[in-house]
C-alpha cells in the first residue's frame, strides 16, 4: 500500500488545465433503487479503477468485491463487462440486494444462474432462483441495470422505495465521482466513526450524535477546470488536482506553496489521500449543533498555527467559505486560541460540493507537516460534509484507507456459508488449500518459524501459504520470509484483508489497537484437536496422540489419514472474539478445543448465526453449523482424527448447502 498513490493514467482523460470528463451518472441511476431497509451499503467505479492499471488501490478494491465478480462470473459476465456496482444489506433481518450496470446481455446471465418462478411487481419482472437455501432472485428494471439479492428486497427495490440513511448520507456527501464509498444508517454511522482511527471522529461518535445516514468517499474524478481558484475541485478535499485518475490525491495545482504538504511539480505525487464524509441529520437544527460541536473538536485537534491572512472564516478572511483547518494526529494535540473555526454559514454561502478557497497555514518549526490533516467542512441545511487530506503514511493515511475499503466486506452480503448466491468464504480456503496441498505434496506445516530463538507469533501462518491459491500471488511475492512478518517491510502488506480468510459477517476485520493495529485478521483458524490439561498444547503433540487434530506446529496430518473419516473431523473453526492476523504463525491460526468450548470471550464463535455457534467446515469440505448445547463430549470426537468415534451429524449439526 505504500506506493499505492503513485502516478498513473488518468481514465477520464483530463489534464493540466483541461477540464476532465463529466461524472459519471451510474450511482445516482442505481441509488434509487435502494430501500429503506437496508443499513450498509458500498459502491465501486469498476470501470474507473479497472482504467487505472497504476492504481494499486484499484486492485486492492476489486478483491474486496471479489465475491459478486464470482457471482457474475457464473452467469457469464466478466469483469470487464461491470461497469459499477453497488451492493447493500441488512445483516439483522437478512436483506441483501446487488445492482450491477453491466454492458454485458443480462438473458444469457439469468438462464445460467437458474432462473425460476416469474413474478410482476409493478412494471418490473423478478425472476426466482430455483438453486440455495435462500430465496433468491435477479431483476432487470431497465436496460443494463441488473438486480440481485433476496426476493423480499428486490421486492421493495422496484417499487420505488422512499430514500433511506444510505441514500441520505451520499446526498450529504455529494461527491459523485468517488471512485469508492461506504454508507450506511444512524447505527453504522456510530459504529463506523467510533472506528475511524480519528480522534476527531471518534469523540464525535462518542458524544452520541444522532444521524439519519451517513457516507464516506475515498478518490474521484474532477470535473472542475485545473487550477480554479486555488480550490479542490468537485468539492475533494485538499489535495485532490484537477484532471488526476481516481486514488491519486495530491495537493491541487493551485494550493498555495505553505499549505500543509503541499509540494511543486513532482514532489508532492502521491504524498496525500483524500475522503469525503456526508453526514445527515433529522433537522437543520440538529446539523446546526453538530456543526457547532465539530467546531468544538477541530480547536481541540489543531496544533498551534501562526500567521494566517485570509483564512477563510477568520479575521481578514473572505467570508462564506467553507472552514478549513489542519489537525495534528497523532502524536501531538494542540488547543488552537481564540479561533472560531465553525461559525454558522452565512445566508447565500456556497452549497455542499462548491469548491472553497484555502488560504495559506504556516506550520510551526516544531511541527512535521506530513503529520497534518487538512480538514474542509460544510454544511447544507441538515446535511454536513466533512472533507480530508490524509498524509499517505503507514501510520495514518494507509490504515485508515485500508479500513474504509474493508467496510465492503460487510456491506455487499457476502457470507461464510453458500447461500445460493454468494459460494461462502469456507468454500475458498478448501479451494486453496487443495491446491496448496496438491503443491507440498504432504509437507504442509501449521507455521512456518522463524528459529529457535524467535517466538511461533513471528513466524508466518499457513494461511500465509494459501495466497497464491486463493488469487493473491502478487501479495505473497512482495513479503521477505527470510524476515518475520512484523518487520515495516513485510508488516505493510499484512495490512490486507483476505475476504476469504474472513466471516463477513464479523465486522472486526483488522485488529484495532496495540500491538498490530490494522493488520488483517482471520476469523478461522485449523483444529489442532483437544487440551485437556493446562499444560497442553495441542498444536504441540504428535499427530498420532489421540487428543490430535488435523493442525499441528509442525505437521497438518493428509486427508487420508484421517481414522475418523473426512465427515466426522473439524479441519476449520470459528474463532469467536479471539481473532488473530492471518500471518501470524502459533495459536492465532492453528487452535486447540480447551474447556469452555463456547465461552463468549475466549471460545470458539461466530457471527451471524441465531443464538450462540460456530461455522465449522470438515475434512470433507462440508460446511456446517455447530450449536453451542451440543454435548462437550461429542463435540471433543469431532475435535480429533484418530478416537474412532461415529457420530450422527444430522442430529447434532446443520448442514450448510
Amino acid at each position: 500500500m505504500g506506493g499505492m498513490m503513485g502516478p498513473g493514467p488518468n481514465p477520464t482523460g483530463g489534464s493540466g488545465g483541461q477540464a476532465p470528463a463529466a461524472v459519471d451518472s451510474a450511482l445516482p441511476g442505481l441509488l434509487k433503487y435502494v430501500p429503506p431497509s437496508l443499513t450498509q451499503a458500498a459502491g465501486l467505479d469498476v470501470k474507473a479503477v479497472a482504467g487505472d492499471k497504476a492504481n494499486l488501490a484499484g486492485v486492492k478494491l476489486l478483491h474486496e468485491f471479489e465475491a459478486i465478480f464470482s457471482i457474475l462470473a457464473k452467469g457469464g459476465i466478466t469483469p470487464d463487462k461491470v461497469e459499477y456496482i453497488l451492493a447493500g444489506c441488512n445483516r439483522d433481518s437478512g436483506d441483501l440486494l446487488i445492482c450491477v450496470k453491466t454492458s454485458a446481455a443480462i438473458e444469457p446471465f439469468l438462464k445460467r444462474l437458474g432462473e425460476g418462478t416469474k413474478e410482476k411487481v409493478g412494471k418490473a419482472t423478478i425472476n426466482l432462483l430455483s438453486t440455495g437455501p435462500q430465496q433468491n432472485a435477479a431483476c432487470t428494471p431497465e436496460g443494463k441495470i441488473l438486480l440481485l439479492g433476496r426476493a423480499t428486497t428486490l421486492r421493495d427495490a422496484v417499487s420505488s422505495p422512499a430514500a433511506g440513511g444510505i441514500r441520505g448520507g451520499i446526498d450529504a456527501m455529494a461527491q459523485p465521482g468517488a471512485f469508492y464509498w461506504i454508507a450506511g444508517d444512524s447505527t453504522a454511522a456510530t459504529k463506523r466513526m467510533a472506528g475511524s482511527d480519528f480522534p476527531l471522529l471518534e469523540d464525535y461518535a462518542a458524544e452520541g450524535a444522532r444521524m439519519v445516514g451517513y457516507a464516506m468517499g475515498v478518490g474521484g474524478s474532477s470535473s472542475a477546470p485545473g487550477g480554479s481558484a486555488g480550490g479542490p475541485p468537485n468539492g475533494m478535499a485538499p489535495g485532490m488536482p484537477s484532471g488526476m485518475a481516481p486514488g491519486m490525491p495530491q495537493v491541487s495545482p493551485g494550493a498555495p506553496s505553505g499549505m500543509p504538504g503541499a509540494a511543486g511539480g513532482q514532489e508532492g505525487r502521491g504524498k496525500r489521500i483524500s475522503a469525503v464524509f456526508g453526514m445527515v441529520f433529522q433537522s437543520e437544527g440538529l446539523a446546526v449543533a453538530a456543526e457547532t460541536r465539530l467546531g468544538e473538536l477541530m480547536r481541540k485537534y489543531s496544533p498551534r498555527q501562526g500567521g494566517m491572512p485570509g483564512m477563510p472564516g477568520m479575521p481578514g478572511g473572505a467570508n462564506g467559505d467553507f472552514r478549513f483547518q489542519s489537525l495534528l494526529f497523532p502524536e501531538r494535540f494542540r488547543v488552537s486560541e481564540d479561533r472560531d473555526f465553525f461559525a454558522q454559514q452565512p445566508a447565500g454561502a456556497p452549497p455542499i460540493g462548491a469548491p472553497s478557497r484555502l488560504a495559506e497555514c504556516r506550520v510551526g518549526k516544531d511541527q512535521d507537516p506530513e503529520k497534518l490533516i487538512s480538514v474542509n467542512v460544510g454544511r447544507s441545511t441538515a446535511n454536513i460534509r466533512l472533507a480530508m487530506s490524509i498524509p499517505n503514511r503507514p501510520d495514518l493515511g494507509v490504515v485508515f484507507v485500508e479500513k474504509a475499503y474493508n467496510d465492503a466486506i460487510q456491506a455487499i452480503g457476502a457470507v461464510a456459508l453458500a447461500d445460493g448466491l454468494f459460494d461462502g468464504s469456507l468454500a475458498a480456503i478448501r479451494a486453496g488449500y487443495d491446491g496448496l496441498v496438491a503443491e507440498k505434496a504432504g509437507q504442509l506445516k501449521g507455521v512456518r518459524a522463524m528459529g529457535e530463538d524467535r517466538a511461533l507469533e513471528e513466524g508466518y501462518s499457513w494461511m500465509t501459504d494459501l495466497l497464491p491459491h486463493i488469487g493473491y500471488k502478487d501479495l505473497y511475492l512482495q513479503f521477505d520470509t527470510t524476515k518475520t512478518w512484523m518487520v515495516p517491510l513485510n508488516r505493510v502488506h499484512a495490512y490486507v484483508v483476505i475476504p476469504q480468510f474472513v466471516n463477513p459477517a464479523d465486522p472486526n476485520v483488522q485488529w484495532n489497537g496495540h500491538p498490530y493495529d490494522g493488520v488483517g485478521l482471520t476469523h478461522f483458524a485449523g483444529m489442532a484437536g483437544i487440551e485437556d490439561k493446562r499444560t497442553v498444547v495441542a498444536a504441540e503433540l504428535p499427530r498420532t496422540d489421540p487428543r490430535a487434530g488435523i493442525f499441528g506446529y509442525d505437521q497438518v496430518v493428509k486427508l487420508a489419514d484421517i481414522k475418523d473419516g473426512t465427515s466426522q473431523t473439524i479441519m476449520l473453526i470459528g474463532t469467536g472474539k479471539s481473532s488473530a492476523p492471518w500471518i501470524q504463525g502459533g495459536g492465532g491460526t492453528v487452535r486447540g478445543a480447551r474447556a469452555p468450548y463456547f465461552d463468549k470471550f475466549h471460545g470458539f464463535g461466530s457471527y451471524g448465526i441465531p443464538g450462540q455457534g460456530v461455522y465449522v467446515m470438515m475434512a470433507d469440505g462440508s460446511t456446517r453449523v455447530i450449536n453451542a448445547s451440543i454435548d462437550p463430549e461429542v463435540f471433543k470426537s469431532l475435535c480429533t482424527i484418530q478416537g474412532g468415534e461415529q457420530v450422527d451429524l444430522q442430529k447434532i449439526v446443520s448442514a450448510a448447502q
